[in-house]
């Protein structure tokens, strides 16, 4: 703050490149120092935690801010020592063409590209006449994709047609009996393909807190996958442990019929969902796999979901020991709950 211009010798000493050229700068006569920010470590030495740096020009005087307390800081300032901030602390952006030193704090530089993005995202959805308050499927425009191996896939959100398809392929994949309940099993299969049925048709039509997605191949669904807003229903995921944020987007239920695996369609679903929370605004999404679901877990992963740390640190001793159970014999039959894992990801607009 205070430094209008800068020579090549200072700049160096603050780790800057001066670049030759055009009109010279006069150069520095005094230099206002102060501590950035807090020091994080101090030594017997140095009590502020500063590394001093000696070696200033001749010529070049000293003076401290005037807010900097010099009691909290060793040294003689007029003996022309400058006192280098601890790693961590902001960066500097020199314009020698206006004479100015900018200090850049690298969160903030974040946040405010991230807010140019979903200005960008918010004002794309305005030209192609999205109203990001209304009906969620509005956010997924069909959409053809290329998939790895040159095939087509066509990517939308999901309509009442494509509700006994996709009933078919959940069922498929998801359904599974306790071997108690063998003799029952056709009963309970009908009735649980009547519940998803219902339910996928009641998102469709009169969902405002769910977005359903379909993958259709040749006209016909070979995917699918189901977003919880905000405070929406969960149908059941709200009890999964650990718990994930009411008030964050929640991704389930992405399946992929078995015989087109391995085309990327699944990643392809993701990232559909994903850009429509980008456009509502939204930066955050989590979901829940099953620890001994490899083919999620890899899914979501390569995708750029991570445990977060805080969960992961949160974890009870019952949650570790289900998920040492993973691959047990009493796992694979059904008898002991393995447990979850609960993924996120930071959504970027910028992605998508």
């Amino acid at each position: 703050q205070g430094i209008t211009t800068m020579s090549a010798s200072v700049a160096a000493l603050h780790g800057l490149t001066v670049r030759r050229g055009g009109a010279s700068a006069p150069r520095v006569r005094s230099i206002t120092t102060r501590a950035v920010e807090e020091p994080k470590e101090t030594t017997a030495d140095d009590p502020a935690g500063f590394k001093v740096v000696r070696g200033i020009p001749p010529g070049i005087k000293t003076r401290p801010a005037p807010d900097v307390d010099r009691t909290q800081i060793t040294g003689d300032w007029r003996t022309g020592k400058i006192w280098r901030p601890p790693p961590g602390t902001p960066k500097f952006r020199v314009d020698l063409g206006k004479g100015t030193v900018e200090i850049v704090d690298d969160e903030e530089e974040r946040r405010k590209y991230a807010r140019m993005r979903a200005m960008n995202a918010a004002a794309a959805a305005g030209k192609a006449g999205i109203d990001t308050d209304a009906d969620p499927a509005a956010l997924v425009p069909e959409r053809q994709i290329k998939l790895r191996d040159n095939g087509n896939v066509v990517i939308a959100a999901m309509t009442e047609e494509d509700c006994v398809d996709a009933t078919k392929l959940i069922m498929a994949l998801f359904f599974k009996v306790r071997p108690q309940d063998f003799l029952a099993k056709d009963r309970l299969q009908k009735e649980q393909s009547e519940r998803v049925y219902q339910g996928l048709v009641d998102g469709v039509v009169n969902g405002k807190d769910r977005l359903l997605v379909a993958a259709k191949v040749g006209g016909k669904v070979v995917g699918v996958a189901e977003v919880s807003l905000p405070g929406g229903k969960r149908f059941g995921a709200e009890k999964l442990e650990p718990r994930a944020p009411e008030d964050e987007p929640y991704i389930s239920d992405v399946a992929v019929a078995p015989n087109q695996g391995k085309r990327g369609i699944g990643r392809q679903l993701v990232r559909a969902c994903e850009a429509a929370m980008c456009a509502k605004g939204l930066r955050k999404m989590y979901t829940h796999t099953k620890v001994d679901n490899e083919a999620a877990q890899a899914l979501f992963e390569r995708a750029g979901y991570v445990e977060p740390a805080e969960i992961k640190a949160s974890l009870t001793q019952m949650q570790i020991a289900q998920r040492g159970t993973k691959g047990g014999p009493l796992a694979k039959l059904g008898l002991v709950e393995v447990g979850h894992i609960l993924l996120a990801k930071e959504l970027d607009p910028a992605e998508y």
